[in-house]
């Protein structure tokens, strides 16, 4: 497996962010990797959703999520999607082709710690029928981690 660096420069640490644009700009630096995998990976985080949160934090946990997922994944679509209620946001990075749920908890340990800090917490689900889902979810307001 390729290693590989992705940079990404916030505005702020500590502002509304709209879920849909980071994780564009986070999936770029992930297209390359995933078209040598033969995969697709589509955003289907809602455009309106946006969250109050530390920016840092939770760009480090989505790439990290997302490179997990690219990385254990060949000729597959990959979708992320997100859904959000009050205070407390719920991102879903799922593939369609099961690859093992342990190959996916190997590589999120130091997710979990992060998410920590935002109040979170971290899923992975894995069945034949519906392929592999991995999710975070976190309070998405400052005030509430």
């Amino acid at each position: 497996m390729k290693s590989q660096t992705l940079v990404y420069e916030s505005k702020s640490t500590c502002e509304k962010i709209k879920l849909h644009n980071l994780v564009d700009k986070l999936m770029e630096g992930l297209i390359p990797e995933a078209v040598n995998r033969r995969s697709l990976i589509i955003n289907d985080v809602n455009p309106n959703i946006q969250v109050d949160t530390d920016e840092n934090v939770l760009a480090f946990v989505i790439v990290k999520l997302l490179t997990t997922v690219v990385n254990h994944t060949e000729s597959n679509c990959i979708h992320i999607n997100a859904s959000s209620s009050g205070n407390h946001t719920s991102i879903q990075v799922k593939d369609h082709v099961s690859s093992g749920k342990n190959n996916y908890v190997y590589g999120l340990g130091q997710v979990q710690n992060l998410l920590q800090k935002l109040g979170g917490a971290i899923s992975v689900s894995c069945s034949r029928t519906m392929g592999t889902i991995v999710a975070f979810s976190f309070n998405n307001s400052l005030s509430a981690a």
